[in-house]
């Protein structure tokens, strides 16, 4: 976990409400950076006797869901979970999917917020994770969202695709 910041971070809260490793909790983390890995990976795990599945993003999520399990699924940071069809409804998520939900409503809060704290920030860089299969439509209104958003306040904004540090170098 000392590599992943999520998993670190993840982990930390779990010690905070009592759950340790080889105790009365089990990790089992699987990285992939391909659709065809997602598939595979959550047909594994939830072959296991697993008391939960944890998954973040929308493709690891829509993976999980597809397996067709009855395993517990609790997913973090997808964008608009209905309408990436992950389920029908927020305030009642159906079967076995539940989690935390990342509304596009917050990054235009984002900037707002940090044009408070810096009043001399002129723009506005967007750092974003280029659209998954089947997020295209939420990752468009996002980019839409903080566009405007940076316009209303008189920023200049520039949006960037990064899904590895390389790309945040490179930009």
């Amino acid at each position: 976990d000392q590599h992943d910041p999520n998993l670190s971070a993840f982990l930390s809260d779990l010690r905070r409400l009592g759950w340790r490793e080889e105790a009365n909790l089990t990790l089992v983390p699987r990285y992939t950076q391909t659709p065809a890995d997602l598939a595979s990976h959550a047909q594994e795990l939830l072959s296991r006797n697993l008391a939960a599945l944890v998954t973040i993003g929308v493709p690891a999520t829509r993976s999980a869901k597809e397996a067709r399990s009855s395993v517990p699924i609790v997913f973090g940071a997808v964008l608009d979970p209905v309408g990436n069809d992950i389920v029908a409804n927020l305030t009642q998520p159906e079967g076995n999917l539940t989690g935390i939900v990342y509304l596009e409503e917050t990054i235009p809060k984002i900037i707002e917020v940090a044009k408070e704290l810096s009043p001399q920030t002129k723009g506005i860089a967007h750092l974003f994770e280029p659209a998954a299969r089947g997020t295209e439509r939420a990752v468009g209104r996002e980019l839409a969202d903080a566009s405007d958003a940076a316009g209303r306040l008189g920023l200049t904004y520039r949006a960037f695709p990064t899904s590895v540090v390389d790309d945040i170098r490179r930009n």
